[in-house]
């Protein structure tokens, strides 16, 4: 079903004006953002969890991939 919609938007993207075309892409770019920052604090909500629950380790390269090789 997305894939239909985005070919009719692509289709239609075409008959635009270019002042339209322009301000489509740049609200797709806005949303796209958006997006991007809702992403990243889903990661970082994640990050926390697992921070809060103790399946976060630290150190320095060299213990991590001894910590690594050990599993």
């Amino acid at each position: 079903m997305a894939s239909i919609a985005l070919k009719d938007l692509l289709e239609n993207f075409n008959d635009l004006a270019d002042d339209e075309k322009e301000y489509f892409l740049e609200i797709a770019r806005k949303q796209l953002i958006e997006f991007r920052r809702y992403k990243i604090s889903e990661r970082v909500k994640e990050a926390e969890e697992n921070y809060k629950a103790g399946k976060v380790i630290s150190g320095n390269v060299k213990s991590l991939l001894k910590d690594i090789e050990n599993d």
